[in-house]
């Protein structure tokens, strides 16, 4: 009889504002059950101070400085126990067991160049407060397998978008877009660009609001044409398959001579032209949405009929992601492969996550 695991995943993504987690039953190949799902915010304390560490590092050299100070090892200290005190929280809410719990904490480097991938989230100490297996480090086995350590959530992709025939792809908008999609019956996966990144930051500089929540605030500016067509030639990929991006990558320095709300009108219009580019050179036709891009509706309207919000499927697209992990987490117990080829472009499908 198949073995059927319970198993929780939390993402921490690139907007830094809170963790998601959740909680599925599954048998780490085609049969997932979501049970549960939450979102625990971080006060504006801890953001500022993970942010600003991120933005510290600039490079590898950087990045072996900053993780021996004494700021990182008590960020890692608050972050660790602050992640294993809502896993607490999460399952006491629900009222059920769990077999293991997986975690990605907040990517402070990540450089395909350097064959790294580190986030903040300390394993021991969160298994020593959660006394479950944990699952971590899910990116750093494909990174030194010739991989670009990103996305690894389309093996997840691949199971919604098979049970979603109609559908030929998958575009999760966080702080980067990336892509999972079918191409003559294979799957492949790809970050696109921007996701919400740029837009956040603008929010943020120009309008002290940490998101342009339901994009209505670009909605009122204008397109400056010049200074997306100019962005959006000089973006364009020779490549379309296995490129991975960080937000570090992007900047707004370039359109700060626009007033707020044309500048942030015209960073929306460029991250959907970037997925329309890219949408339309691998000729996909119909796309699910997830991610908190899909609540941008400047952003899904620029996309037009191409993308569909995910919840219309009766999924939350807050926590594809989270999801993702809790089943790359039974897929790591088991030793399957979380990565392939076509997916980071790592040389040979590979597992990935360690064990504690």
């Amino acid at each position: 009889m198949e073995n059927f695991y319970k198993s929780i995943g939390a993402m921490c993504g690139s907007s830094c504002d809170g963790i998601d987690f959740s909680l599925i039953m599954t048998n780490g190949t085609d049969e997932v059950k979501i049970l549960n799902n939450k979102f625990f915010e971080f006060d504006k304390n801890l953001k500022n101070k993970l942010k600003n560490f991120k933005n510290s590092i600039s490079d590898m050299r950087a990045f072996r400085e900053k993780i021996k100070s004494k700021e990182f090892i008590s960020l890692e200290l608050q972050f660790s126990n602050l992640i294993a005190n809502y896993c607490l929280d999460f399952i006491k809410e629900y009222g059920t067991d769990f077999d293991m719990f997986g975690f990605h904490g907040f990517t402070l480097f990540h450089s395909a160049k350097d064959k790294i991938s580190f986030q903040v989230g300390n394993a021991e100490i969160i298994k020593n407060i959660v006394k479950k297996n944990i699952i971590y480090d899910f990116r750093n086995n494909d990174l030194l397998n010739g991989g670009k350590g990103a996305p690894l959530a389309s093996i997840y992709h691949f199971l919604i978008l098979k049970k979603n025939n109609e559908f030929d792809s998958i575009i999760n908008i966080g702080g980067i877009s990336n892509c999972t999609y079918r191409k003559n019956s294979i799957f492949y996966s790809t970050d696109i660009g921007p996701g919400n990144c740029l837009l956040d930051e603008w929010a943020q500089n120009y309008f002290n609001k940490e998101f342009d929540s339901d994009g209505s605030l670009s909605a009122q500016g204008s397109i400056n044409q010049i200074f997306a067509n100019n962005f959006i030639d000089r973006f364009i990929f020779e490549k379309n398959v296995n490129i991975s991006f960080d937000t570090a990558d992007f900047s707004i320095s370039e359109f700060r001579g626009l007033n707020k709300f044309d500048g942030l009108k015209t960073l929306t219009f460029i991250t959907a032209e970037l997925i329309l580019e890219f949408c339309k050179r691998n000729n996909l036709k119909k796309s699910l949405v997830c991610g908190g891009g899909r609540k941008n509706k400047t952003l899904m309207r620029f996309l037009k009929d191409k993308a569909y919000n995910i919840d219309k499927l009766n999924y939350n697209g807050d926590f594809i992601e989270s999801q993702a992990f809790a089943y790359l987490s039974v897929r790591t117990t088991l030793g399957k492969n979380i990565s392939f080829p076509e997916t980071t472009g790592t040389l040979k499908a590979c597992t990935g996550g360690k064990i504690l």
